[in-house]
């Protein structure tokens, strides 16, 4: 027997075994070899011979186990009807349209799929390596056919899919995850600094969301959300990228575009999402707040990012459903102007804190104080807050927020909260009509030896959360920052 015939288990791209054989130097006799002495029963492959009317010579072991047809088939005429072959959109291959047949015409190495039925019920998706056998002098004398079941790789290639997917997309949107926003965030940064493109980002947030969960339920949220990721879409091109960062905040990475640009597309869809009615709302609108930042030199994917959220932030301030660049902020030119300067700070004398905390802000609430320490209990309660200290009117508490970075090391936050009602403080309820509460927020961050980094971008979200949750949200609670951010070294 020829050693040029006998065949070499290999493994292709897909992990599925493979069979090299120098089919010019096959006879009748090397294929009888081939199965006297078992090595094509050894093979993980299919394998049928054929003479040149296309009747069955041999039928390797695999194959039986494959079909649970055993070599009772020998010296039949192969047919179509004998696996019950269909093409992959399902359609039934007739007897008389023999692949086979056809391919033995053809005297060339075909591929092709098909799904097959054995006699157990089974179904399997076979991929076919036809290989006609010609001998040194062209002369044809048979074929022979490799038969690979890939319905096991279909399947693990499916679940690696679905894993994929439920890494990197949000289940509720089906637009990319946080995780994986941060990590395409860190990629566009590079690239883009690399090659000297232009890039921006876009970061929205759904307005007064929490009254649509309130006053509707939280399904109707969810289709909200839903609605406003499917309009998003239409906005973006196929090299852009859409996340939800978290509850109705989304962003929009937009690749080799300037501030300008993306201003732009920000107000197309600022504009469609406030003129599309809502089924589910009973025919009202959304509105959203947009912040919009570019790519500058020396940038990374925070800075560019903070940028962005400072400027969504203010978007928020200014009264919601508008978007604020943050070139604008910088040039402290933005589109809508405050008719006023805000007003002084109240007259309460807040008790003094140890030490200038990053964030501190007074606000004017017109909830009832008790509505607002249930407020403020429920916030605790979903952050899971550790109280260290807590009085009648004024409490503090830690509070940890996932680091970015590193997120098994979890930044922590002091949130201290001072309360007074507005008929202790009679000046200041003067310039603010109908208050019932007037509160300071300060937001420190807890330094440690492995976190010195200051994570302004965590403060700030803690902040928006406390207003949101709180109902403060609205700018005309607000008063003034009283207090400087700072990044001096945390008090506790």
């Amino acid at each position: 027997m020829s050693t040029a015939a006998v065949p070499e288990g290999s493994t292709n791209r897909r992990g599925q075994e493979t069979v090299f054989l120098n089919f010019s130097h096959l006879s009748p006799g090397v294929v009888s070899a081939l199965f006297t002495q078992g090595l094509l029963d050894n093979l993980r492959t299919g394998v049928i011979f054929l003479d040149t009317h296309g009747r069955i010579t041999a039928w390797n072991f695999c194959l039986e186990q494959m079909t649970g047809i055993g070599n009772s088939v020998i010296g039949k005429k192969f047919t179509p009807s004998l696996l019950q072959m269909r093409d992959l959109h399902g359609a039934k291959i007739e007897d008389a349209q023999c692949p086979f047949s056809k391919w033995l015409g053809a005297r060339e190495p075909i591929t092709d799929r098909f799904h097959i039925v054995g006699r157990s019920g089974r179904e399997s998706q076979v991929e076919l390596n036809f290989h006609p056998v010609i001998t040194a002098d062209s002369q044809l004398i048979g074929a022979v056919v490799l038969i690979v079941d890939t319905s096991v790789q279909i399947e693990l290639q499916r679940q690696l899919d679905d894993l994929y997917a439920i890494a990197v997309l949000d289940p509720l949107t089906q637009v990319a995850n946080r995780a994986e926003f941060e990590r395409i965030l860190d990629e566009y940064v590079r690239t883009h600094q690399a090659v000297g493109l232009k890039c921006s980002i876009i970061i929205a947030d759904l307005d007064f969301f929490k009254q649509i969960n309130d006053n509707f339920g939280h399904h109707v949220g969810d289709l909200a959300l839903v609605s406003f990721a499917q309009l998003i879409k239409q906005f973006v091109r196929s090299h852009d990228f859409i996340a939800r960062y978290g509850g109705e905040e989304f962003v929009i990475l937009c690749a080799n575009c300037d501030e300008s640009a993306t201003l732009q597309r920000a107000e197309e869809i600022r504009e469609s999402l406030a003129q599309t009615k809502q089924t589910v709302l009973n025919g009202k609108s959304l509105t959203a707040s947009f912040g919009v930042s570019e790519l500058m030199p020396g940038d990374d994917a925070t800075s560019l990012f903070v940028r962005a959220d400072h400027a969504l932030l203010k978007a928020k301030e200014l009264g919601r459903n508008r978007v604020v660049t943050a070139s604008a902020m910088a040039s402290n030119q933005l589109g809508v102007q405050l008719e006023t300067p805000l007003p002084s700070a109240t007259s309460v004398p807040w008790r003094q804190l140890q030490r200038p905390p990053m964030i501190s802000e007074e606000y004017a609430a017109k909830t009832p104080l008790i509505l607002l320490l249930q407020k403020i209990r429920g916030f605790m309660e979903e952050t899971k807050a550790e109280i260290l200290r807590i009085e009648e009117k004024s409490m503090t508490f830690r509070i940890s927020q996932a680091d970015p970075k590193r997120p098994s090391r979890p930044i922590s936050f002091i949130l201290d909260v001072d309360l007074e009602t507005a008929d202790k403080v009679p000046k200041s309820r003067e310039r603010f009509k109908n208050t019932e509460v007037f509160l300071r927020i300060a937001i420190d961050q807890v330094r440690s030896r492995w976190s010195k980094e200051v994570h302004t971008e965590l403060a700030l979200r803690l902040h928006k959360s406390f207003l949101s949750y709180t109902m403060l949200l609205d700018p005309t609670n607000h008063i003034q920052p009283v207090e400087p951010a700072t990044k001096a070294q945390s008090r506790y």
